[in-house]
């Protein structure tokens, strides 16, 4: 829903809504893996999509659809509420529109739902919707 509403507010021209599971885009799973992540988005290695890019790639293939694994295990072990599994998943969410981490990018110190972190650094994060640079990535990819 608020991915929803960002794009709405931003005016890009994207809606995403809830559909049925056999045509959606997205999709999310719940998965019980013992690998250490919360969340991931599992999208087809092509080469329009192995980066990282310091701008977006100008012809990239859509694939038919993007999977987000929630990793139940760690989200339950480590005592994930149900403000910290929106921040996981409004962050791959991110991912499977094409926003990296702004780490990446050099000289970029900007606080947002794309920030990668540890258990530590997401349990105190105060926000869980994007953010400045959040807003910025999406208008910059799809306007």
């Amino acid at each position: 829903k608020f991915a929803d509403e960002l794009f709405k507010a931003q005016g890009v021209g994207i809606n995403i809504k809830q559909t049925n599971a056999n045509n959606a885009y997205i999709r999310f799973k719940d998965v019980y893996s013992s690998g250490d992540f919360f969340a991931h988005a599992v999208i087809p290695e092509t080469t329009e999509w192995m980066g990282p890019y310091k701008t977006p790639p100008k012809n990239p293939k859509r694939p038919s659809y993007i999977v987000i694994e929630m990793n139940q295990r760690t989200l339950d072990m480590k005592g994930m509420g149900d403000f910290q599994r929106t921040y996981a998943a409004g962050h791959e969410i991110g991912h499977t529109l094409g926003a990296a981490h702004p780490e990446l990018c050099k000289d970029n110190t900007s606080v947002g739902l794309m920030n990668a972190g540890n258990f530590t650094e997401i349990k105190s994060r105060t926000f869980n919707t994007p953010m400045l640079y959040d807003k910025n990535v999406i208008k910059q990819l799809y306007q």
